[in-house]
């Protein structure tokens, strides 16, 4: 059963996600050390109780792990990094006798259904629909032709992208089927899209019989 350092943080960490982080608290740093002499990843895990900078947080069940891709070392002693999440895994047992949180996880699998094709290109052009309304409304840019198809990726992707709560967030990462989450995933940017449409739509007042927009 695998054994991962935890890194309780108030973020919900995805598969293919880059997360940036700067570690000053001694036990991070020394964690952190130990997962770069080891080549090792750490599990990044939504806070449920506690804080995020000392005393002990209690995480939720799932976490995602996390793999060191870039390190800098700074002259005051912190450590800057960049990781990318991996795996996802749910907690079996924590332990806690080191500075650091640790846990044995089991990894969760993403198992392919066989109408993978059918459910990605659905949920992909929602997010393409939802990013087209955003750039609409606070002018962000992006390429359609890089949303990718494949359905852990677009999945992942759609996790990502949500401007939504960690809570809500957390719920996604929980959902182990990928198709059950990416049905989820539909309905939630159905609701997500059409929220935004109503916001980008200008009121209408009626004058005598003639309707017109307040814009």
């Amino acid at each position: 059963m695998p054994v991962i350092p935890l890194f309780p943080l108030n973020i919900v960490l995805f598969p293919g996600m880059q997360l940036p982080l700067n570690i000053f608290e001694e036990r991070y740093k020394l964690m952190i050390g130990e997962c770069i002499e080891k080549n090792q990843s750490f599990g990044v895990v939504l806070i449920q109780e506690g804080d995020d900078v000392g005393g002990t947080a209690l995480p939720h069940p799932v976490g995602c792990a996390a793999q060191i891709t870039k390190v800098e070392y700074q002259p005051d002693g912190r450590i800057l990094i960049m990781s990318l999440g991996e795996t996802r895994f749910a907690i079996n047992e924590t332990y806690h006798d080191k500075p650091y949180l640790y846990a044995d996880v089991d990894y969760i699998e993403d198992a392919l259904p066989d109408d993978d094709v059918a459910v990605s290109a659905a949920l992909r052009q929602l997010v393409i629909t939802y990013l087209e309304t955003l750039r609409e409304a606070a002018d962000v840019e992006f390429d359609s032709h890089q949303i990718p198809l494949s359905l852990p990726a677009i999945t992942y992707l759609s996790c990502m992208l949500l401007q939504t709560d960690n809570l809500e967030k957390q719920a996604l990462l929980e959902i182990e089927d990928l198709t059950d989450l990416a049905r989820k995933l539909t309905s939630i940017y159905k609701r997500e899209i059409a929220f935004l449409e109503t916001r980008l739509t200008p009121p209408q007042v009626t004058v005598g019989d003639t309707p017109f927009s307040l814009n």
